[in-house]
């Protein structure tokens, strides 16, 4: 007959955590962290001076910023001057300058709130939705020529990408 003997389980060795990556790891990685910081610039360019190329005869009148805030109010409908300047991340008196400019332009006009006298909401004027409509189609195509170069699987990997960096980051702080 065999003789067993009682050998005891070893104990559960806890999980390491990941390793801190190695000095040229590091190294590397910085490098192309860099190269990175450098290449947004000329990518931003590409797509902005398409852009306006497109729109250049059309939106003569109204800058990226103005844009970006006739956009916002298109999509959400008519805010605060805080809930723009929250939106936008800019500075209440920003805000407040970027929309007189707007008003000037018959852009936009303010709005009583009907819940709060004391709140004044800025929205769109009739003609200002074919200026967001003009603009929108400028930045797509700009966007779609910019894009050309890559094929679908670059296409989907900038996609997983960018979504993967848009989940990651956290919302700004509103400055004023």
């Amino acid at each position: 007959m065999a003789r067993t003997e009682n050998i005891a389980e070893p104990a559960p060795v806890a999980p390491r955590p990941p390793l801190a990556p190695r000095a040229p790891q590091r190294a590397r990685r910085q490098r192309t962290i860099e190269q990175l910081i450098d290449v947004f610039p000329a990518v931003k360019s590409r797509i902005v001076l398409s852009d306006h190329q497109d729109a250049a005869a059309q939106l003569a009148s109204i800058t990226p910023h103005q844009a970006d805030a006739l956009c916002m109010l298109s999509r959400d409908g008519a805010m605060s001057m805080n809930d723009l300047a929250r939106h936008l991340n800019i500075a209440l008196s920003t805000a407040t300058a970027l929309a007189d400019r707007l008003l000037r332009q018959g852009q936009v006009e303010r709005i009583a709130d009907p819940s709060d006298r004391r709140v004044v909401r800025l929205g769109l004027t009739p003609g200002a939705a074919d200026t967001v409509r003009r603009h929108l189609a400028g930045r797509r195509n700009a966007v779609l020529r910019a894009l050309e170069v890559l094929d679908d699987t670059e296409l989907e990997l900038l996609l997983a990408v960018l979504r993967k960096i848009a989940a990651g980051t956290p919302k700004p702080m509103v400055k004023d």
